[in-house]
């Protein structure tokens, strides 16, 4: 009889099967073996899922979105992380038809002040994403506001306001290359950085020369999304805007 496998070996064979249907971009191929884990393996069936979703909507299939979120809700709805992960899917997918320097709905600004206080996994996430919008809000630090605080907290923060400095990204949407461009020359211990609103990763770090106003990055090896480029100091948020990339 063959030994089952280890939990270890059981998540790399499920890293190899999703780097495989993804270069291949067989993603029916894929879903097909989604629909059968849900009971034996609802942990990997959660996995799979997620990458579903985010591969169904880079591709412009709403209805196999809807499908695979319903399915999800389903069989993992009870988990409090995985709702928290759904409810961000659903908000980035508006934030990224929003134009430059526009704000979400305040519904969609609700929703992720909920999921940046809500302890899951996904909180630092949705506290990094809310932080592009609303630079000076405190998030993931005290407990969840009441509802009512948290509409006026919103409507009281204005990142126009706020930011003494100012970023912006040329040209935009990207595809090759980009120019990042401070208003003012960068202060010490600053750094630029890319976050992918579509997860929340921080997919590209750099350091902004002392005194310097521009940067250029390469962002060839970035999936096409939307980005928010961020400077830094230290741990400081000082600027931000929005940054499309496109192939």
């Amino acid at each position: 009889m063959r030994a089952a496998r280890s939990p270890q070996a059981l998540r790399r064979l499920e890293r190899r099967l999703l780097s495989h249907y993804a270069r291949s971009e067989q993603w029916a191929a894929l879903d097909s073996l989604v629909r059968a884990l849900p009971q034996p393996n609802p942990a990997a069936f959660e996995r799979l899922s997620l990458a579903l979703l985010h591969a169904y909507r880079a591709a412009g299939q709403p209805a196999d979105v809807q499908r695979v979120r319903a399915a999800l809700l389903h069989w993992r709805g009870g988990n409090p992380d995985l709702q928290q992960r759904v409810a961000y899917f659903d908000v980035t997918g508006r934030l990224g038809q929003l134009a430059p320097g526009q704000r979400p709905a305040p519904a969609d600004s609700t929703t992720l002040v909920t999921v940046a206080g809500s302890g899951t996994s996904f909180a630092p996430v949705a506290c990094s994403t809310l932080r592009y919008y609303y630079p000076q809000l405190q998030c993931g630090v005290t407990p969840l506001l009441p509802k009512a605080a948290r509409a006026q907290t919103l409507a009281a923060t204005r990142p126009q306001q706020l930011q003494a400095l100012h970023l912006r990204a040329l040209p935009n949407p990207a595809n090759e290359t980009v120019r990042l461009e401070v208003s003012e020359p960068a202060p010490a211990d600053s750094h630029l950085e890319l976050l992918e609103l579509a997860t929340g990763r921080v997919v590209l770090t750099t350091t902004m020369p002392l005194h310097e106003r521009a940067l250029q990055l390469d962002v060839r090896t970035l999936p096409p999304g939307v980005y928010a480029a961020r400077l830094l100091t230290g741990s400081q948020l000082k600027a931000t805007t929005k940054l499309v990339i496109v192939r």
